[in-house]
């Protein structure tokens, strides 16, 4: 039998590689320091105000690499879904096998009830209880939002005006 998790395991190398890259434009950023501590006085006249002012850009590639690593990671769980309800219902093409995900938890339980039939209950309750909605698991919350934006539309970059 071929291996059913060659995908996925190709899809986390993948994902990985993007997020070296990303450390790594990080990390040369953060090496040059291109920042400076600045104290004013608020409006109140009172109160003192601590900002960080940036006088260099991060790279314009940022927010390409994390789409890339968004979209190489995000289906690495559905894929690893769908690989176990290989194994579990013995057919080559299930139905009902994704990792499940929700606006809230009830919404996420629901997609669960209908996405996850092909897969053996002790699976289905590990991948509930990763608690995969907002305010439930915020990383895996992120990564599903990040990958599911609108292909069509642009990436915004953050904004930099020069001091």
């Amino acid at each position: 039998m071929a291996d059913l998790f060659a995908s996925p395991k190709n899809m986390l190398r993948r994902a990985k590689y993007h997020i070296n890259d990303l450390n790594t434009q990080i990390s040369a950023f953060m090496h040059d320091k291109p920042w400076s501590h600045v104290i004013e006085k608020d409006v109140d006249g009172i109160t003192d105000l601590h900002k960080v002012k940036f006088n260099k850009r991060l790279s314009d590639d940022l927010p390409g690499i994390v789409f890339d690593a968004a979209n190489n990671l995000r289906p690495v769980l559905d894929q690893m879904a769908f690989a176990i309800a290989v194994v579990h219902t013995g057919k080559i093409n299930p139905t009902s096998a994704k990792f499940p995900f929700g606006p809230t938890e009830s919404k996420m339980l629901n997609n669960a009830n209908g996405g996850c039939k092909d897969l053996p209950p002790v699976i289905q309750a590990l991948f509930e209880g990763f608690r995969p909605y907002k305010r439930g698991n915020d990383a895996l919350w992120a990564l599903n939002e990040l990958a599911n934006t609108p292909k069509h539309k642009i990436l915004i970059p953050l904004r930099w005006t020069p001091s």
